[in-house]
């Protein structure tokens, strides 16, 4: 039987095409006559990692007053039928609850284990107003068409009065000028 050696770096179809292909089948050609003959076959060795399961008192502590687990019962009032509940302080969410030879595991959480600086997200900023409530944008009623008609009267009565006062303030102004002019020219 012709095998491939990856470690040859030589592809299957070099050693199909060259002599190797004759070598090899006059070789099992030979092997079926040899009774005696046995191919060799490396042993596999099985991989070896850390136990399934191994004491919790090896695992490592938090710090040297947190271990990493904690331990309690689900009711000290009725121990008969109170469960043994193993909480773990590495993995926040993750419980063991058993009773005699039975046990169960579940995990609750969001896959981080624990921090001692915990994280806290900056807080929102307060929500902003629209637009600004002043009396420009508070809604009164409407006046009447007489309110109407007052206004409008008052608004005119004081453009008169200012155009008044600015026609006064022109006329002194236009005597200063002059008399100004007049020392210029003296």
């Amino acid at each position: 039987m012709l095998r491939w050696n990856p470690a040859s770096k030589r592809s299957q179809r070099e050693i199909i095409d060259g002599d190797e292909l004759d070598d090899a089948r006059s070789a099992s050609i030979g092997d079926e006559n040899e009774e005696g003959f046995e191919e060799e076959e490396e042993e596999v060795q099985p991989e070896t990692g850390p136990p399934l399961l191994t004491p919790i008192s090896e695992d490592a502590e938090l710090s040297p007053t947190l271990s990493a687990w904690s331990t309690r019962l689900t009711s000290r009032r009725v121990l008969q039928y109170a469960l043994a509940v193993v909480s773990s302080n590495i993995w926040p969410g993750a419980y063991t609850i058993g009773s005699g030879r039975f046990f169960e595991n579940i995990y609750i959480g969001w896959a981080q284990k624990f921090l001692a600086d915990s994280f806290s997200p900056i807080p929102l900023q307060p929500a902003e107003s629209e637009f600004p409530s002043g009396p420009e944008v508070t809604e009164v009623e409407d006046p009447t068409p007489e309110e109407e008609a007052a206004w409008r009267a008052a608004q005119a009565e004081a453009e008169s009065r200012a155009n008044g006062k600015s026609e006064e303030e022109d006329e002194d102004g236009d005597e200063e000028d002059e008399e100004a002019e007049e020392g210029e020219e003296d």
